[in-house]
């Protein structure tokens, strides 16, 4: 082939690549618009904590909760000082972290392999996966760090002379950290598995290879267990939420089946393929295998604790999946498929599976929760006038934003210790049967027979052990009393039998 041929070839290849990752960043910015602006209202259960934060630091100049990770609150701030109103401020800031996001994929997978197909696959995994939808509506701030750390390491990895890549790097690395708290421990177990991965092919030909290599295997999965008898008690007494005794695969806890099937399946195969072609391609290799054992290890590993609500470390570790299946497809591809076609099917295959996934339940995003919250909204303004301000509101998760930023009054999860203010205590409790409350505050919502409701601390009687339990499982904030104290803030309700609520 001639060299002007090939440079026609090089150059309609790069127009075609170049087309479909803006194809795919339009598609996706449309889509997740759509997702974002269906509702006036912050979405996500911790939508309003974003904007409280905002709305704070424009009257007060200052952040209602202090914080060590501020970048992306300040951006929104920035962004709302230019006249747009700070929900959906806050909405463009995740609009535009998520095109950057996908963005930093290809970069990274082009760069690494250097072919830009491999970028392309890269990009369609991040763009489709339903794990969008939880870092778009629940956790800006871990996008912002995510994102922020992947191009950093783009920068530092461009083998360049010129100083501005790794000005740039590092200036994105400090940025990262200051998104969210868990980028820096997720830094670390990077340099941990890259650590771990380049003495496996460090020692490829050793003797001691194959039993170093099934040791690995075969205790890789039961650290949790070693760091909860070493850590014991002490400042690592909390982790241990994180840690599940006994074996529960991620694979059957629901949501997200997916991408974790996904993996399971792809990250053995991307393991095994870095380390046989580690001498053909070391750098992709290491970089292959560092995130194959993040993978197997962290986010499939059956001893760490996984829940259904995404609170736990190890359920913040889930959430990078899509990225994991992007970065593994397209550098596992590379190694073993040599034909675009292949690849162009393989990657199909997972874009269908993935698509599958889009009906996954994403509690921020749903239409009755957000319902639910509009008419909260609109019957707090009532509320407001009747409630004094040195007042204190116990609430469940996300709720205590909400209740702050309409009624700027004191809201939290728990039940203070010691009321050295004197606060009037309210409690916000979902789920009561309307016409069974003998005391009460205020109707804040109703939907048919159930209705949400702040109670006054005390102001109520004990109930019978059925109701109770029913009215518990929907408010957790209250499972976290004693019993006494419980039976004072749960309302009278008579007990009908056979009758759900």
């Amino acid at each position: 082939m001639s060299v002007s041929r090939c440079w026609e070839t090089f150059v309609k290849d790069s127009v075609l690549i170049t087309l479909l990752i803006a194809l795919i960043l339009i598609i996706s910015f449309i889509s997740n618009s759509i997702v974002l602006f269906k509702y006036d209202i912050p979405l996500g259960v911790d939508g309003f904590y974003y904007f409280l934060q905002v709305k704070t630091f424009l009257s007060e100049g200052s952040f209602y909760y202090p914080t060590y990770t501020p970048c992306i609150l300040y951006l929104a701030v920035g962004l709302s000082k230019l006249g747009i109103e700070p929900s959906a401020a806050i909405k463009i800031i995740s609009l535009l972290l998520y095109e950057l996001l996908i963005l930093a994929v290809y970069l990274i997978t082009a760069q690494t392999t250097n072919n830009k197909l491999a970028g392309l696959i890269g990009a369609s995994i991040v763009s489709t996966s339903a794990l969008r939808l939880s870092w778009i509506v629940e956790f800006i701030n871990n996008l912002g760090g995510i994102t922020f750390l992947l191009y950093g390491i783009y920068c530092l990895g461009k083998n360049s002379k010129n100083k501005i890549w790794i000005v740039t790097g590092c200036f994105c690395l400090i940025l990262a950290f200051l998104s969210h708290k868990s980028i820096l421990p997720l830094t670390i177990l990077i340099f941990f598995a890259y650590t771990v991965f380049k003495l496996f092919i460090k020692s490829l030909g050793s003797p001691y290879y194959l039993v170093l290599l099934f040791l690995f295997i075969s205790t890789g999965f039961f650290y949790p267990l070693f760091f909860r008898l070493i850590f014991s008690d002490g400042i690592f007494l909390s982790l241990q939420e994180n840690i599940a005794v006994s074996a529960k695969f991620p694979l059957f806890v629901k949501g997200f089946f997916e991408e974790k099937f996904i993996l399971c399946i792809l990250s053995p195969i991307s393991f095994f393929a870095s380390l046989r072609k580690s001498k053909i391609n070391k750098n992709l290799a290491l970089i292959n295998g560092t995130i194959s054992i993040l993978t197997l290890f962290v986010t499939l590993n059956p001893f760490l604790n996984y829940t259904e609500n995404l609170m736990t470390i190890p359920d913040r570790f889930l959430l990078f999946m899509h990225i994991e299946i992007a970065f593994l497809l397209a550098f596992t591809t590379e190694f073993t498929v040599t034909d675009k076609v292949s690849k162009i099917i393989i990657t199909g295959v997972v874009l269908v599976l993935l698509l599958l996934g889009t009906r996954n339940f994403i509690k921020g995003n749903d239409d009755g929760f957000l319902t639910h919250r509009q008419n909260l909204i609109k019957n707090l303004e009532e509320f407001k006038e009747i409630t004094p301000k040195q007042s204190l509101i116990i609430a469940q998760h996300g709720d205590q934003f909400l209740l702050t930023s309409i009624l700027d009054i004191p809201s939290q999860r728990l039940l203070p210790e010691e009321n050295k203010e004197n606060s009037q205590i309210y409690w916000l409790i979902d789920g009561v049967p309307c016409n069974k409350i003998k005391k009460k505050s205020a109707i804040l919502s109703v939907d048919g027979r159930l209705c949400t409701t702040i109670l006054k601390n005390g102001d109520v009687e004990p109930i019978s052990s059925q109701d109770k339990e029913i009215l518990l499982s929907l408010n957790p904030h209250v499972k976290r009393l004693n019993k006494d104290q419980t039976e004072s803030i749960i309302p009278t309700l008579e007990s009908e039998k056979n009758k759900e609520f």
